[in-house]
């Protein structure tokens, strides 16, 4: 399991980030408080849930965030975020604002899309809520396969993928990783390398439920009772389906657990958790600790395979693809070291 520890805190980031929860929290709820909050000990009940969830279906944003921030007691900076994550956005060079700002757009359309993925799931299983197959199908009527031109955008949310018909790889993966997750199942993406280091290739591992699956969205494979690793010993089984190059490169894989970006928040982390133990079961998953995810990934290996598990990088990605991504979210550790 490759998830370094890394002592790195981004001071300056820091700082700077508790006058932005600051300002915007307060300026936020300024204007709503009498509104929506009661005085006393706020606690997330269930006509809180089901008025936050009813915001988010309809679109309406600054309600939704408000009704988040009642739910989870505001958006207080109370422990730093795990030096996992640090490490993973400082090696991206973004700012540790992306883990502790406030609710923001970027939460909100996490929320829609895992609603839309609910949704989609249960359109295509139709009264059978484990049929996997079932939904892998649909994304393959639904979402074609195209390579997206050099230097453009990612999409940033998996609605914009299934709206629009299409997506390259590294897309489809992603909404089928979440309707794996919305189904209650274990995912992990596995990304293939050639000798040069170079991707060359990514499939869905698909675990739970009494069952182990592998599928390939590029090439439209849904393989049952198999995983990656079988699958490595037996490269015939995609001998004539993946060019040469992919074949060879079966040798050099590596897993990742495809949270989204904003599940590395803890906001996020505890606003799911308060939302379940407000006993509304109509609400989605989103934020569940992406270590966590790995570490209940671990039990589905053998004892002494050898493996190599970290995070999956695409998220973040295609958020700093994105011509809106925050110019003060990049990080320029030459300016902050001359301060």
């Amino acid at each position: 399991m490759v998830t370094q520890k890394n002592n790195f805190i981004n001071i300056p980031a820091i700082i700077l980030c508790v006058v932005i929860v600051s300002v915007f929290s307060v300026s936020l709820i300024r204007e709503n408080y009498r509104e929506l909050f009661s005085s006393g000990k706020v606690e997330a009940v269930n006509k809180d849930a089901f008025k936050w969830m009813e915001a988010v279906k309809g679109n309406n944003q600054t309600k939704a965030i408000l009704y988040a921030l009642r739910i989870c007691g505001g958006c207080e900076m109370k422990i730093l975020p795990d030096s996992d994550y640090l490490k993973v956005v400082s090696d991206l060079r973004i700012s540790t604002l992306l883990l502790n700002a406030p609710f923001s757009r970027y939460d909100f359309l996490r929320w829609k899309d895992a609603f839309s993925i609910k949704e989609f799931t249960g359109g295509a299983t139709e009264g059978k809520p484990d049929d996997i197959e079932a939904v892998f199908s649909a994304l393959m009527n639904n979402v074609e396969y195209r390579q997206t031109p050099e230097g453009s955008p990612q999409a940033l949310t998996m609605v914009e993928i299934i709206e629009r018909g299409y997506g390259n790889t590294h897309e489809t993966v992603r909404v089928l990783s979440e309707c794996a997750y919305q189904m209650g199942y274990d995912v992990q993406t596995v990304t293939l390398f050639d000798d040069s280091g170079n991707i060359v290739h990514v499939v869905c591992e698909i675990r739970g439920k009494g069952k182990s699956m592998v599928a390939d969205v590029r090439f439209r494979k849904f393989w049952k009772n198999m995983t990656f690793a079988k699958l490595a010993e037996n490269p015939a089984d995609v001998s004539g389906l993946w060019p040469e190059n992919t074949v060879k490169a079966m040798k050099n894989h590596v897993y990742g657990i495809p949270s989204e970006f904003q599940d590395y928040k803890m906001y996020n982390q505890e606003l799911s958790e308060n939302l379940k133990g407000a006993g509304s079961g109509d609400i989605p998953v989103f934020g569940s600790d992406p270590k966590k995810r790995i570490e209940a990934y671990l039990k589905y290996f053998p004892s002494g395979e050898n493996f190599i598990v970290t995070y999956w990088r695409y998220p973040f990605y295609a958020l700093v693809s994105r011509p809106d991504f925050p110019n003060g979210w990049r990080l320029d550790y030459g300016k902050l070291l001359e301060k």
